[in-house]
């Protein structure tokens, strides 16, 4: 069982109103959008991995997850969405995953993760 935390970064931009001595003047912004994730992958019972994130944006089940002493995809859809987005990491050598994203209805963007291997009793409720 493994527990992912990361953040992505998706760059926005758009049209806004600023002013200056003569009144309103339309101009260009871009800022920096970064949230955090969290989600928890397990070994399904026909031996593929089955896992669920958690956002901001809401709840979402992650499918077709691969992960290997480098690589790390899945794809994640949201339980009040219909579109799917792709996920792609590389281990780093400081032991942090590194990689993005993309999708159809959210674009693309960068994200980063720890990806941290626990004992299925981690999750066991003890007194």
């Amino acid at each position: 069982m493994y527990i992912i935390t990361g953040i992505w970064l998706q760059e926005h931009a758009g049209v806004d109103i600023d002013f200056d001595r003569t009144g309103a003047i339309p101009v260009w912004r871009t800022a920096m959008c970064r949230h955090l994730f969290a989600g928890v992958v397990w070994n399904g019972t026909d031996g593929t991995f089955e896992g669920s994130m958690l956002y901001q944006v809401g709840t979402s089940e992650l499918s077709d997850i691969r992960l290997s002493g480098k690589m790390l995809t899945f794809t994640k859809k949201y339980s009040h969405r219909d579109d799917f987005i792709e996920y792609l990491f590389a281990k780093q050598s400081d032991g942090t995953w590194s990689g993005g994203y993309s999708g159809e209805a959210c674009g693309a963007g960068k994200a980063r993760c720890i990806v941290t291997e626990v004992a299925d009793e981690f999750f066991a409720i003890s007194n």
